[in-house]
């Protein structure tokens, strides 16, 4: 199968939009949860862009856990690099105690977007 691939300026953020575009065929972040939550160690997770001035747009990857992680960081980045592929793999995975969450229950994705800036920042994060 042929695809062509476009440049893409800014991508938005939101609950509707799950697609991403990362110098290759069209990954979807969903697929990178599902792998995640096969982790024995990965109780919640949730894959967002956050949009980096300075390159392409960032994938990042927000887990809470259920059992300590022997590798760390980076043992989940091989086990979705395992289960989904190398251009899917996350370019900063952040571990937290709880994910943010709305009063509707959903994960509050501007507040893991403003963590994100903030840790670029090298402001102090309160409650991390």
């Amino acid at each position: 199968m042929d695809c062509e691939l476009f440049p893409v300026d800014s991508i938005a953020i939101d609950r509707r939009e799950h697609r991403t575009l990362r110098g290759g065929p069209h990954s979807w972040m969903h697929e990178m949860e599902e792998a995640l939550y096969l982790h024995p160690a990965v109780r919640e997770c949730v894959v967002m862009l956050i949009p980096n001035p300075l390159a392409d747009n960032d994938l990042f990857v927000f887990v809470t856990l259920q059992a300590a992680l022997i590798g760390g960081e980076q043992e989940l980045r091989d086990w979705v690099r395992h289960k989904v592929g190398d251009y899917k793999t996350p370019d900063g995975i952040v571990v937290l105690s709880e994910l943010p969450k709305e009063p509707t229950g959903k994960v509050d994705r501007r507040v893991l977007r403003d963590l994100i800036r903030s840790l670029e920042l090298g402001l102090d994060v309160v409650g991390s």
